[in-house]
């Protein structure tokens, strides 16, 4: 079986009886490396609590990675389970396996392949007596039952992947968001600040800690930091201008680039307001390319995806 990378998390479905007195492993491979600490489970079938557990693939399932906490099933669907604490880094290639144990009655599930279009995919079962009450057991012993259970693979990758702005895009508009200048070939850090909740506090007579209520979002201040040049299309000579005449700028970025399914986060279309405008300084004996801060003060900032 392989965790395929369509999606953020692993998942796989649990379409056939399970049994209380046992528990139920499958080898996985792994597509990409990096720390488990969720998967997602297809329930095929309310079956009262279920719980996970993942394992290393060390001549078997034989040390425990992680597990997560009992989840109480209330219908159909699929679930995510996180590990009480997260893998070490498993290499891609390399394998694991999934654990699961059920607290009560057999599921009576629906046909996965059928319903989903999820292909069942092939991989080693084991299945070891024992059960809830003794918790996830050593299956060294374990028996093999290959045609007992069959585990399906759905949406994918259960790892959290690290991410950095080496792939950072960034944009502008001056005209409510109607275009966008990719000023990403210019831009060398975005920086933010404030835009906390205000609050309110009451103190009364009786007692020393006060009344606080949630109050209003607080303007947000995005700094876009750009290389200095003098052509008139470009980010300096644009942001310098809208800040002169006190136009409305909206900034969007992608922390991971552009690609479909990336965050993406957006002033607001009606409130930014260039705030800084700084000047071409620096020191002048290192051939150092002169980069300039721009602060932008926005009603909000929304994310959403590319």
């Amino acid at each position: 079986m392989t965790w395929y990378e369509s999606g953020n998390l692993a998942s796989f479905a649990l379409c056939s009886s399970l049994s209380k007195t046992t528990t139920f492993f499958q080898r996985v491979t792994v597509a990409r490396g990096g720390k488990i600490d969720r998967v997602r489970v297809y329930v095929c079938a309310a079956s009262d609590d279920i719980r996970l557990a993942v394992y290393d693939d060390d001549s078997g399932p034989n040390n425990l990675l992680g597990q997560s906490d009992d989840y109480s099933t209330s219908g159909t669907g699929y679930v995510t389970l996180w590990l009480t604490n997260t893998t070490e880094p498993i290499a891609a290639g390399s394998y694991v396996w999934v654990a699961v144990q059920v607290n009560g009655a057999a599921a009576n599930p629906t046909d996965l392949y059928t319903d989903n279009g999820s292909p069942p995919e092939g991989g080693r079962l084991w299945t070891e007596a024992g059960g809830w009450a003794g918790g996830f057991p050593d299956p060294a012993s374990a028996a093999e039952f290959p045609n007992d259970l069959s585990l399906y693979v759905g949406a994918s990758v259960v790892y959290v992947e690290p991410v950095t702005l080496s792939d950072l895009k960034v944009e502008i508009s001056t005209d409510g968001g109607t275009t966008w200048q990719n000023i990403s070939g210019f831009s060398t850090r975005i920086d933010e600040r404030r835009g906390d909740r205000l609050v309110g506090k009451r103190w009364t007579a009786d007692g020393n800690r006060p009344i606080i209520l949630p109050g209003k979002e607080d303007a947000r201040e995005i700094t876009i930091t750009v290389v200095y040049t003098e052509e008139t299309n470009e980010p300096y000579e644009v942001l310098r201008a809208a800040m002169e005449s006190g136009d409305n700028v909206q900034v969007r970025w992608m922390p991971k680039g552009s690609s479909s399914g990336n965050s993406r986060f957006t002033t607001d279309a009606n409130y930014g307001i260039i705030t800084k405008r700084p000047l071409p300084t620096g020191e002048v004996e290192g051939g150092i390319p002169i980069v300039c801060k721009f602060g932008i003060t926005t009603a909000g900032v929304d994310k959403d995806t590319v």
